[in-house]
């Protein structure tokens, strides 16, 4: 079962950016575009680690000369006529992308194009399922040659952060500066 609380998505990425820095390799630099007006969400903390970390190993595997991994998160809307009522988080590469066979099966458990032996498929499954359970959607875009955007879109929590939550996760965030 998750664990939900309130959450400060910019404070939680910017907290965890040694972690993200220590899935991919030398070759592959590390970009946040973090908005300062971020929404709160309501989420389990170390799930949505676990699906940033899944996403950046993916994306690590597909660029294997090297190349960018973003992280990049907003406040978004489901329609033009609403008020921001979701943060949408995406993890972007510049690696060789997906087909379109493989984008209908990405989020399919045990599916994988890696070799035997070099991961389970369950890393794309644990981040669509991480975001149903969460109350939010994911979709993935991608185009080969051109990279692959996998987006999280969850749903704006009303209660505030602890402070004593954000202060702490800051804190750890400003070991060395980002990329």
């Amino acid at each position: 079962p998750l664990r939900p609380e309130p959450t400060d998505v910019k404070a939680l990425v910017v907290g965890m950016d040694d972690m993200l820095m220590q899935s991919l390799r030398g070759d592959i630099a590390l970009e946040l575009e973090l908005a300062d007006d971020l929404c709160p969400v309501e989420v389990d903390q170390a799930q949505l680690q676990v699906a940033l970390i899944n996403l950046a190993v993916n994306a690590r595997d597909a660029m294997p000369r090297g190349g960018t991994l973003t992280v990049k998160a907003e406040n978004a809307r489901e329609s033009e006529d609403q008020p921001f009522d979701r943060v949408a988080i995406s993890v972007s590469d510049t690696g060789h992308g997906m087909s379109e066979d493989v984008l209908e099966r990405a989020f399919n458990p045990f599916f994988t194009t890696k070799e035997v032996g070099r991961g389970t498929g369950l890393g794309l499954a644990q981040v669509y399922g991480f975001a149903q359970q969460s109350g939010g959607t994911v979709e993935i875009k991608s185009e080969v040659g051109s990279g692959t955007t996998v987006t999280l879109y969850l749903p704006r929590c009303q209660l505030p952060v602890r402070a004593a939550d954000r202060r702490a996760v800051e804190r750890n965030g400003r070991r060395r500066p980002l990329r």
